[in-house]
């Protein structure tokens, strides 16, 4: 298979050898990976290695990354100018720290979501993006807030739909700022 487009693997293990050989072989023609409800879970490092070494890839479906590692290493990312749709549950736990606390403070809330916010601003030409995972049970995610960092987000102007997970805690101003600022909006759910 030398022009590989898709790959899902749905309950298929991922090793350190698959994700190395669909790298080195197929990089560059890979454009959608759908690696969800996986009988071992991807590990946040193979979302890394995907994210840094496939610059073709406009759609990536993966099960769940803390906020923490979502933003670590994503510098090395060569998708941000062809992702356009993004399925990954981002769990908002304090650094170095699984599972969630119910104790976090709300500067470490607020500083994680700036965080995250800033990495998904650099995806350019993000049109979907879905942060739900029905297989984990329900976990703090980014809230999708002026407060927390939302207009971090203005770059990305073409986003259709987005998923949420959680209460979302959205106040008149949010929605303002988001029919405002993304006119192609059809979907929030």
């Amino acid at each position: 298979c030398k022009n590989l487009r898709a790959i899902d693997l749905p309950r298929y293990p991922m090793t350190q050898a698959v994700v190395d050989s669909l790298t080195q072989f197929h990089s560059r023609t890979i454009t959608e990976i759908y690696w969800t409800w996986s009988c071992i879970c991807v590990s946040a490092d193979f979302v890394q290695q995907v994210l840094s070494s496939f610059p073709m890839l406009t759609k990536a479906h993966f099960e769940s990354i803390s906020a923490q590692k979502f933003v670590e290493g994503a510098d090395s990312w060569v998708c941000f100018d062809s992702l356009e749709e993004l399925k990954i549950q981002i769990k908002m736990y304090p650094q170095f720290y699984a599972p969630p606390r119910s104790d976090m403070t709300d500067q470490e809330k607020q500083e994680m979501s700036w965080a995250v916010f800033k990495q998904l601003a650099k995806f350019r030409n993000l049109r979907i993006l879905d942060i739900t995972n029905p297989r984990v049970c329900s976990s703090p995610t980014p809230q999708f807030t002026t407060r927390m960092g939302l207009p971090l987000l203005s770059s990305v102007t073409d986003w259709e739909g987005m998923r949420l997970e959680g209460e979302q805690d959205l106040a008149p101003q949010d929605v303002t700022w988001m029919i405002e600022n993304w006119t192609s909006l059809r979907i929030v759910d």
